[in-house]
This record gives C-alpha cells, sequence and structure tokens, in this order.
C-alpha cells in the first residue's frame, strides 16, 4: 500500500520549506436568529464569499424554527436559492450537511438562506448557522 502526497503537502514538507505551499482555504460561518416576524420568500444574507473561492463543503444547522405547516429553509448563492442546500423543514431542530464543488465566481457571492412559510408560527429566538468551507481557486493566482 503506497503512502502518497498531495502537492501542498509534498511542498510543506520539503526541506526547505516551499513558500506559499499552504491551503489557501477558509471557513466562512454565521449566525441567523429568527424574529418570528419573517414571511415565506424572506431571504437572510449570512455571509459573503469572495471572488474566486470554490465551497466544498459546508452546512445548514438550526433549532426549532416553530410550528404550522410548513417552515423551511434552503441555503443558496444569491442566484439559485438551492445552490447549496434544498429546503429543509425547521420545525424540529437538526442539520443538513452537502460536498461537492460551486464553480468560483469572478466577483464576490452573498451567501443566502430563503425561508418557506405556510401556516407557522415561527419562534422569536430560534437559531440558524449556515457555513461554507471554501478554497481559492488556482486561476485566481493568473488573474490580473
Amino acid at each position: 500500500m503506497a503512502t502518497l502526497k498531495s502537492e501542498q503537502y509534498t511542498n510543506q514538507t520539503a526541506s526547505p520549506v516551499v513558500l506559499g505551499s499552504q491551503v489557501d482555504s477558509e471557513v466562512f460561518s454565521a449566525k441567523y436568529t429568527l424574529l418570528g416576524t419573517e414571511s415565506t420568500g424572506d431571504t437572510v444574507q449570512f455571509f459573503e464569499l469572495p471572488a474566486e473561492y470554490i465551497a466544498v463543503a459546508g452546512s445548514l444547522a438550526w433549532e426549532v424554527g416553530g410550528t404550522g405547516t410548513t417552515i423551511a429553509m434552503s441555503l443558496g448563492d444569491g442566484t439559485t436559492a438551492t445552490a447549496f442546500v434544498t429546503a429543509q423543514d425547521l420545525k424540529t431542530a437538526g442539520g443538513e450537511v452537502f460536498e461537492g464543488t460551486v464553480a468560483p465566481a469572478s466577483t464576490a457571492t452573498v451567501v443566502t438562506g430563503t425561508l418557506t412559510t405556510s401556516g407557522a408560527t415561527l419562534t422569536a429566538g430560534a437559531q440558524i448557522w449556515a457555513s461554507l468551507v471554501a478554497v481559492r481557486s488556482p486561476q485566481a493566482d493568473f488573474v490580473s
């Protein structure tokens, strides 16, 4: 069985260490507290994903959001409401993890949650968390 190394690890463990070999990744995370007055179609702007970053994993987690027929939230990129996570039922506490990639944008992207409610009473003070792990696109090094 072979032990293989990524380019970054090879460069990080070289002697001398190759400068610039760090993995350029970041975790973006934010919390939103329900007011109890939100309604269908409202969007929550969680945070901004910088230009040239690729989301590779993330999550949406929540406390009990209320009672009723429908209380749901999806996580998107400001253009597509479900780019990261499809609508999740907020009537019970939970979380949804995603993995995969979304192509890097040439401009910054606001990561948004979109609410869907119907016959619902929202719980003021309930919290919703969104997070993404993103890496900087290698092509960003060549953009002037």
